[in-house]
């Protein structure tokens, strides 16, 4: 086949395509662009990729210079759910950053199963994705040093892709948590449980799990009707230091959702007491525990009722009857916005509790455990 280069002959000088020459120049000006983008692309350890541009010419500068991707040691993928990307220029840039130790990717549902097929990275300790549990399972066996495993939701079936997973290095985890009665009871120190629409109730699930003696934190979500869900945790991880409840709405009618777990105060002191290590609780409720959530004296109330499962607050906090060892409590209401948000925190100040202080506006419950 005659090359699209080959001169045309003289005598037909009028008939030549100038556009060849135009595509010719294009070119090179383009790779031109890309060696002076590459060049002045800054050596960066963390890098963020937010859109397929910035894929692509990541890529193309790792290529050009090959220290931009080896210098990177965090890596942020996020594309929202409708951008079309190039999975080519995806596993491309990843295979260009081989000593990635922290690999967040959160991709569109429709990505496909060998998305991250064949990819190494010796140094990996945390990823975060979003990727569906059967695209994950053949990545994490591949890689036995990470640390901290933070999954999303669940493509559903029988039984969890990873039920015949080893978990054995993985000390931080986060998935659903109907996906835990599948897996092998792993040596977690860290656990961050949360509800789809399939689960019902957190405490059932959660009695039927053996327990997890190494566990120090945990955060669950839960339905608002879930009355049982202290006595579920305390059956899971006797041991717990740090607790996060984050109350989700019940599918049950309207009329049924004023009654809650932590409206007997007393049921719940006593499944407080269970707990027989913890130090914080941080509890996100949807509706106001007290009158007047600002009023100090109403909640310093709640508190102790909490404390001690006594209906008629006394002055004596420092009896046996006082859980022994919590020593700070927040309570996070919460509006469907999260704009209006308030957390009272309350911290042990023998010889009684005290709030310290109490935030407004929007907030991550990372500030307060």
């Amino acid at each position: 086949m005659e090359s699209i280069y080959t001169p045309m002959p003289k005598h037909r000088t009028e008939d030549f395509d100038c556009s060849i020459i135009m595509v010719a120049v294009t070119r090179a000006q383009t790779r031109t662009k890309c060696y002076e983008i590459a060049m002045n692309t800054p050596v960066r350890t963390a890098v963020r990729i937010w859109n397929t541009r910035t894929l692509l010419q990541y890529a193309e500068s790792c290529m050009l210079k090959p220290d931009i991707g080896t210098a990177v040691i965090e890596l942020e993928v996020a594309f929202s759910e409708n951008t079309p990307f190039s999975l080519l220029t995806l596993r491309k840039c990843l295979q260009l950053m081989p000593n990635i130790n922290d690999l967040i990717l959160r991709l569109p549902s429709c990505s496909p199963r060998v998305t991250l097929s064949g990819l190494r990275f010796p140094s990996l300790q945390l990823v975060e994705s979003n990727l569906l549990h059967r695209v994950m399972v053949p990545f994490i066996e591949q890689h036995p040093t990470i640390n901290y495993l933070l999954l999303g939701p669940c493509e559903g079936g029988r039984r969890c892709p990873l039920h015949a997973t080893s978990l054995d290095n993985v000390t931080d985890l986060r998935l659903p948590l109907g996906c835990l009665s599948d897996l092998a009871n792993p040596s977690i120190s860290r656990l961050h449980a949360f509800l789809t629409d399939q689960i019902l109730s957190s405490s059932t699930i959660l009695r039927t799990l053996r327990s997890y003696s190494s566990l120090y934190s945990l955060t669950v979500e839960f339905r608002n009707d879930d009355y049982d869900i202290l006595c579920g945790i305390s059956g899971l991880a006797p041991t717990l230091r740090k607790l996060r409840l984050l109350v989700q709405p019940s599918f049950q009618r309207r009329e049924r959702q004023s009654r809650r777990a932590w409206n007997n105060t007393v049921i719940w002191a006593r499944d407080l007491r269970r707990l027989q290590r913890l130090e914080e609780l941080l509890i996100q409720v949807d509706n106001a525990l007290v009158n007047n959530p600002r009023a100090e004296d109403e909640e310093e109330m709640l508190i102790y009722k909490w404390l001690s499962g006594r209906s008629c607050p006394t002055d004596d906090w420092t009896g046996s009857h006082i859980h022994p060892t919590l020593y700070h409590i927040g309570i996070w209401y919460y509006e469907v916005s999260y704009v209006s948000s308030i957390v009272s925190d309350w911290w042990k100040d023998v010889p009684r509790w005290c709030r310290r202080y109490q935030y407004e506006g929007q907030m991550s419950q990372d500030q307060f455990i």
